[in-house]
């Protein structure tokens, strides 16, 4: 009795089968009476795909992953807010066909004053893949980064965005196989102080790709790296063997 006095929680799970729409539209909420939580999904999937959802609430946190699992089309975008609604993280992960995909994102902190937000996508031969990553604040610091491959798979990718009222951060990385074009890009916003990076890669390697941008009150950071994948390097070195 003594531990819902000082918190209460609530953890719920489920499996939705998709089995007669193309649009979802899912919410969940919950109160202890002063403090409250709640989580609205909206989004475009494909038919027969599943979704598992996990929701943890108390009244200093709220947490929530969620999982989508499927083939075809896929259209996902969200914003998440900080408890006084100052700080903000939005998502979007997007293609028009695939043969399978996996999409997650997770509310790893959702505080009075911070919101950070991660997700992953794999995607087995899609094509216009398209997923990013913002994080703001309402001091006038933004922070975002994205990817884009016309046609191809995408493989571990993972980004999370973090806003704070002092600092914001927007980080991504993924494996790109071989030959598959595509293009990566960073923004960084300081209210009138704007940083841009743009690429566009292919590659007859795998790539491992890595970006960040990094906003703060008195600077801004862009930080982007393109190295070979490790797979490849184990490939090679098989390769010489023979």
């Amino acid at each position: 009795m003594d531990g819902l006095k000082i918190s209460i929680s609530l953890i719920s799970a489920f499996l939705l089968l998709l089995t007669g729409a193309y649009g979802l539209d899912f919410s969940i909420g919950t109160s202890n009476g002063i403090n409250g939580a709640s989580e609205s999904i909206k989004l475009d999937a494909p038919l027969d795909s599943s979704l598992v959802s996990s929701t943890e609430v108390s009244p200093e946190n709220h947490a929530t992953s969620m999982t989508f699992k499927g083939s075809g089309a896929y259209d996902f975008e969200q914003t998440f807010d900080s408890q006084d609604l100052g700080e903000h993280v939005r998502l979007t992960a997007r293609m028009q066909d695939s043969k399978e995909f996996i999409h997650s994102y997770d509310i790893e902190k959702q505080e009075k004053d911070r919101i950070q937000v991660s997700q992953s996508l794999y995607v087995d031969t899609g094509k216009f893949i398209e997923c990013s990553t913002e994080a703001w604040n309402s001091m006038g610091q933004a922070a975002r980064v994205g990817l884009k491959i016309e046609s191809g798979s995408l493989n571990n990718y993972r980004s999370y965005g973090d806003a704070t009222d002092e600092k914001v951060v927007a980080d991504q990385k993924a494996t790109i196989p071989a030959k598959t074009r595509f293009s990566v890009f960073a923004d960084a916003e300081r209210e009138i102080s704007t940083q841009k990076s743009r690429g566009l890669i292919c590659s007859p390697k795998s790539l491992n790709v890595k970006t960040t941008a990094t906003v703060m009150e008195k600077k801004s950071k862009i930080l982007s790296v393109v190295s070979k994948s490790k797979d490849d390097d184990d490939k090679d070195e098989d390769d010489e063997k023979e």
